[in-house]
């Protein structure tokens, strides 16, 4: 891997870290507009634009994940030991966003009263949810080592 690969992976790094922040940012929106609980949908919240900030995340963080392909796919397979954790962090954290979505976009369309949205199927995806959060969390620790190891390199 050359030195201008190295450096383009480090600004996918960092635009990845800024869209994390963003998510948590969105996700800790939710939560405080919810008395700190996601089980309280009673309460005035602007799902609809919660909902399309959210999306644009996960649509940046789709652009990442292709930045990431890209370089794989000029790389040989000793170099991709860093893009693999790479890319399964930002898939793990894109699954995550991505069942915020779902449930965003579910809670905007019962607001609206257009759609049957049952405290049984929300439990569902709220289940899954804090699983990928689970999931991207754990996967993040292992990146942040690599990602020491890799940037150590760098400079």
């Amino acid at each position: 891997m050359n030195n201008e690969e190295k450096k383009e992976l480090i600004i996918i790094v960092i635009d990845l870290n800024n869209l994390l922040m963003q998510y948590i940012e969105l996700h800790n929106t939710l939560i405080k507009n919810n008395n700190f609980s996601l089980h309280s949908i009673f309460k005035t919240i602007n799902f609809g634009m919660l909902h399309k900030d959210t999306d644009n995340v996960l649509k940046q963080i789709d652009i990442s994940i292709d930045k990431i392909t890209e370089i794989e796919q000029s790389l040989i397979n000793d170099e991709c030991e860093f893009l693999i954790i790479l890319r399964e962090y930002s898939s793990s954290l894109r699954t995550a966003v991505h069942i915020l979505v779902k449930i965003l976009d579910k809670l905007f369309e019962k607001s609206q009263g257009n759609f049957q949205y049952s405290y049984k199927k929300y439990n569902y995806y709220l289940d899954n949810y804090i699983l990928a959060i689970d999931n991207y969390e754990q996967v993040g620790n292992l990146f942040n080592i690599k990602f020491k190891e890799f940037n150590e390199n760098v400079i």
